[in-house]
């Protein structure tokens, strides 16, 4: 849903990708903004300790349960 929403307000300049939680760190090197989903909640500080220089974000319950991708 967030591909097809960037599509739609003509963000072509932005990438999205996601990943399995073991895979996270190898995705930390190419990455401007980092969201976690609900279920990641464990990996945060350690994420927020080893790449202090990305902006992280955690994906609130209902905003995933509801996957709105405008929120």
């Amino acid at each position: 849903r967030m591909r097809e929403h960037l599509k739609s307000i003509e963000r072509t300049d932005i990438k999205v990708g996601s990943c399995a939680s073991n895979q996270v760190h190898q995705y930390c090197k190419e990455t401007d903004l980092l969201m976690l989903t609900p279920q990641l909640l464990y990996l945060k500080e350690n994420l927020m300790k080893e790449f202090p220089m990305i902006p992280l974000i955690m994906i609130s319950p209902q905003v995933y349960g509801n996957q709105d991708a405008e929120a």
